[in-house]
Parts: structure tokens; sequence; C-alpha cells
């Protein structure tokens, strides 16, 4: 057992493995997750209903928002001019992207900036020809 620990790297420490088994002993991690499963729905809904052209909104901290070609990367800039950072949909593609768009992510962010940030972008995107606008049906 010796061997294959060491083989295996950096061990938890003791307090934290103690730390760990209070939480689940107690309840308190899964009324965590169930909290947290909670606030990400709310999360995720508002974006939802923010933004059309949506994808990838039934699972994950993460969703798609497609754009028109060649305006991601002005999208992204205007966003972060005001304040809220975006990753363009190119930079997870091996090879040429075959779809153009921004990643969203909320996972990080509270609900308050989660809306303020589709707000952000829904305006950007009532500018760009051809973008889906903010609450338009999908």
């Amino acid at each position: 057992l010796t061997a294959t620990a060491a083989e295996l790297g950096e061990r938890v420490s003791g307090a934290v493995q103690h730390a760990v088994t209070e939480l689940l002993a107690s309840g308190e991690l899964e009324r965590h997750v169930r909290r947290m499963r909670h606030e990400y729905a709310r999360r995720r809904a508002a974006m939802v209903a923010a933004l059309s052209g949506l994808t990838g909104d039934t699972a994950g901290m993460h969703m798609v928002l497609e754009l028109p070609p060649g305006s991601a990367a002005a999208v992204a800039a205007a966003a972060s001019e005001r304040g809220v950072e975006v990753a363009t949909l190119d930079r997870y593609f091996a090879g040429p992207p075959a779809r153009e768009g921004l990643v969203l992510g909320y996972g990080a962010a509270d609900l308050a900036a989660v809306s303020r940030g589709c707000q952000v972008i829904a305006e950007i995107l009532a500018g760009v020809p051809g973008a889906r606008g903010a609450g338009a049906p999908r």
C-alpha cells in the first residue's frame, strides 16, 4: 500500500480527509450540492431567458451562443470593454471552426452578474447584423 501511495504522488492531508468525512457524515455536503444545483439552475434559466441562440443549456456550467460568421471576436471584445469576459468558440476547435460563437460560463458568477452579463451581450447583439436578439424565440 505504501509503495502504491508513493507512486500516486501527493496525498490528501489528514485534516482535509477528516473535514470531508465530517461533511459526509453530517449531511452538509448533500445539502450544499442540493443548494448549488438549484442556484445553477436559476443562473442557467436567466441566461436562456435573456439570450436566444443558446445551445448546451441542459447540462454543464457553460453554454454556447451561436453568432453570425465573423462576429464572435468583435462581440467578445465589446463585451470585455464593458466588463463581461467571454471566450470565443473557435479556441475550442482543433482545426478550422465549424461554427462561430461565444462560450458563456455561469459557474463562478452570481445571479446578478449573470443577468448583467446577458444584458450587456444582448445590447451588443442588437447592433450585430444577423444576430438573434435578446429574448427572441429559439
